[in-house]
């Protein structure tokens, strides 16, 4: 589906941006995590929000009258992403956009932007999300704290791997495996710092004179863990309860080196198909359960979000569809192909059906189907999860 490219050049207008004054610190969110925390939703999503009573009222707050991004100037955004191996930064006013790459031709947007819409309408004061996202990172290595200390696999368990131009000794993937392990964490906290070394570039209502706070922190990961190298306790199930211990870690870990130790934490569960209790889901929301943690960590579970009539359209798409068409693809020349694929779809698709699909849904499952309406429903239970905790801190 082609990407409608577009941003609202309607800004959103406040009487608080007018009088260019701050009462208080500027309040700094930060969000990190991997690709669902990039996001993969698409503008031409949006309009799928307005059909839902669920979700009217956000989009009303998201688009203009013409149904167009709106533009907020009271928050402001500074990410960090990467795209093909670059990485890529893209900072100003909330909007599409900060999803994806992040790269100033993205129109793509994750939580972030829900998140941040929500946390505006309650508080009515200027904010700075800072975020830090990458696809395909693990906390077991990649976002690894600095207190687990180093990881070493047991070499016996590491065989040879055919890559792409050959063969990959063992020897260097255990090499590569140590040379990954706290590279995004210490990346997560670089930017931050380097954001918040000089706030006034970030977002033009800082005023030195009242500071910052660093109000929360989201982090929204999990699907390379759940994948991962986790130990199994039996045939298809395995013991996860290494990633609670890491998540623990973690938390302590940016508290610290962020000077702030009470600061609310929010965990995102992995919810991708609906799953809310899995025993991954469990082990991501088991510190939340922590005494220290108690009235400062929340876990919100994303599965409580999908949409599963659309998820359901998807996987048949894919069993019905794409599968049939894949497997007879060698067989076929591209217009039987394509009169195979058309001849599936009127078998098992309605009009209405095949509209939805083309107008809710925008990338995968394992990334929400891209969907505007998902993403926005966890980007507001971060906010609204965060916003509970500073009641009770």
């Amino acid at each position: 589906m082609k990407a409608v490219r577009f941003v609202s050049l309607v800004v959103v207008a406040t009487a608080l941006a007018a009088a260019n004054a701050v009462a208080g610190p500027l309040k700094v969110y930060i969000m990190t995590g991997q690709s669902n925390m990039q996001g993969k939703a698409r503008p031409e999503t949006l309009p799928a929000m307005a059909k839902d009573p669920q979700t009217k009222a956000l989009y009303d707050r998201m688009v203009d009258a013409d149904g167009k991004p709106r533009v907020y100037k009271d928050v402001q955004v500074a990410a960090l992403s990467s795209s093909r191996g670059q990485e890529t930064t893209r900072n100003g006013p909330l909007t599409v956009g900060f999803g994806g790459s992040a790269g100033e031709e993205e129109t793509a947007f994750g939580p972030e932007l829900a998140f941040g819409v929500t946390l505006y309408e309650h508080l009515k004061e200027p904010i700075l999300i800072i975020k830090a996202s990458w696809g395909g990172k693990d906390l077991h290595t990649d976002f690894r704290p600095p207190s687990a200390g180093p990881y070493y696999p047991d070499p016996s368990k590491v065989q040879d791997r055919k890559g792409n131009k050959g063969i990959i000794p063992a020897a260097k993937l255990i090499a590569d495996k140590a040379e990954k392990q706290h590279k995004y964490y210490q990346k997560v906290m670089q930017h931050v710092k380097t954001v918040l070394a000089d706030p006034g570039k970030y977002h033009p209502a800082y005023d030195k004179a009242a500071g910052y706070e660093i109000a929360g922190f989201v982090w929204f990961q999990g699907w390379n863990d759940m994948i991962g190298p986790y130990p199994e306790v039996e045939k298809g199930v395995k013991d996860y309860s290494e990633y609670s211990r890491l998540l623990a870690l973690f938390i302590r870990d940016v508290r610290k080196d962020l000077g702030a130790p009470k600061m609310p934490f929010v965990i995102g569960v992995l919810g991708v198909g609906g799953v809310t209790d899995g025993p991954f889901q469990n082990a991501q929301a088991a510190p939340a359960d922590m005494p220290e943690f108690k009235g400062n960590v929340a876990a919100v579970r994303t599965g409580e979000y999908w949409d599963r009539t659309l998820g359901e359209l998807d996987r048949r798409m894919a069993e019905k569809v794409v599968k049939p068409v894949g497997r007879e693809a060698r067989k076929l020349d591209k217009d039987a192909a394509r009169q195979l694929k058309e001849k599936l779809i009127k078998e098992n698709f309605t009009a209405e059906e095949l509209k939805r699909l083309e107008t809710e849904r925008s990338n995968a499952g394992f990334h929400y189907l891209g969907s505007a309406k998902i993403y926005s429903r966890i980007g507001e239970a971060f906010a609204q999860a965060l916003l509970k905790l500073k009641k009770t801190d």
